[in-house]
């Protein structure tokens, strides 16, 4: 278990971009005051399933995501090291499972992303290409269609949003990238993290986690080794960027053809952003946590500070470390896939304080 000291400082509103990023802005740039009191919501577990050996079923390697279906039925867990997808009830009851590692169809060599819309999960394999979609028939999962397209190589992220996918990945100057289903480039938007020239810095600072929030026709996206969030609109605009307070990122330097991860100056160790998504009609999420001294390799994260910022402007509204690592939200249920001591998934009601 890795383990963080971290103290939290009054916030104020003077806000200051790191020389290192060199980001442009015409946009607001806020950061308010946050309390330090209880969380302006509460956290009640519904149901939790992982083992650390016995029933396949509930036997997980590595969660690289949740999704929950867009009518609430269905949470759907896609395991990057075991190679499958499986789906769950409402009420945590075993669905069925599909996958396996390769590169035919219906196999996932490298899963890094997984949507919902309706009722299907969508699969993004960012070393194929591919993106499959799995639907739930009776007690399994069955694909539904498989389509390939370089939209979907090397894709970090992926929400939905309207009929269309916002996918982060760096492409021609741009991180975030609006596609159909099939694949098709509707347009891209989004500065880099970095306007660093050299040709790895893009790609290295687009690992990370982009959030769409339906109900204002809004994306959030933020790096994991950058402490910025951003809101954009469906249209592409910027709309507020808000630093990370009290974030210690890890140092990104180019070495020859390759980059180099290091941690902050007079620190053993660099704090990597965590989750973001959005919550409720007016509240974003997002966390921060220790990375250890495999910056580049982190996986896990156990110890976590929460930021809760205001969707319309960014503002910080509240700043702690008194919640739980979580992953992302829909309607009054937030879920998370905490690994300590073993892989598992928890869903909770969220309710306001």
């Amino acid at each position: 278990m890795r383990r963080t000291t971290l103290r939290l400082q009054s916030l104020r509103t003077a806000r200051t971009i790191p020389a290192w990023i060199g980001i442009g802005l015409t946009a607001a740039v806020l950061l308010g005051s946050a309390s330090q009191g209880l969380p302006p919501f509460t956290l009640v577990e519904r149901w939790s399933v992982g083992v650390f050996s016995g029933d396949k079923r509930f036997e997980f390697g590595n969660i690289e995501a949740m999704a929950i279906s867009e009518d609430g039925k269905y949470v759907f867990v896609l395991d990057r090291l075991n190679g499958r997808v499986a789906a769950f009830s409402d009420s945590g009851v075993f669905i069925g499972s599909a996958g396996r590692h390769g590169r035919g169809p219906g196999e996932f060599q490298y899963a890094s992303a997984v949507v919902s819309r309706d009722s299907i999960a969508m699969v993004i394999d960012a070393a194929t290409g591919r993106m499959s979609s799995w639907v739930v028939r009776g007690n399994s999962l069955e694909m539904k269609a498989e389509v390939s397209g370089t939209a979907f190589l090397e894709t970090r992220a992926a929400c939905a949003l309207g009929g269309s996918l916002i996918l982060l990945r760096w492409s021609a100057g741009k991180i975030l990238h609006q596609v159909t289903t099939d694949g098709v480039v509707q347009k891209s938007f989004g500065l880099p993290f970095t306007q660093d020239a050299h040709p790895m810095m893009g790609a290295a600072t687009t690992f990370g986690y982009v959030a769409c929030d339906r109900r204002q026709r809004s994306v959030y996206v933020a790096a994991t080794e950058v402490p910025v969030v951003r809101r954009y609109r469906e249209n592409g605009a910027l709309v507020w960027e808000t630093s990370i307070p009290n974030m210690h990122p890890p140092v990104i330097s180019a070495v020859g053809a390759g980059i180099r991860y290091s941690p902050p100056q007079g620190r053993d160790y660099a704090q990597l952003v965590a989750s973001l998504f959005a919550l409720g009609d007016s509240l974003v999420v997002v966390q921060f946590g220790e990375s250890g001294r495999d910056i580049a390799q982190a996986s896990e994260i156990t110890q976590v500070t929460t930021l809760v910022l205001s969707s319309s402007n960014g503002r910080v509204l509240w700043q702690g470390n008194m919640l739980p690592k979580l992953d992302g939200a829909h309607g009054d249920r937030v879920f998370a896939h905490p690994s300590d001591p073993f892989p598992k998934v928890k869903v909770f009601e969220w309710r306001r304080q």
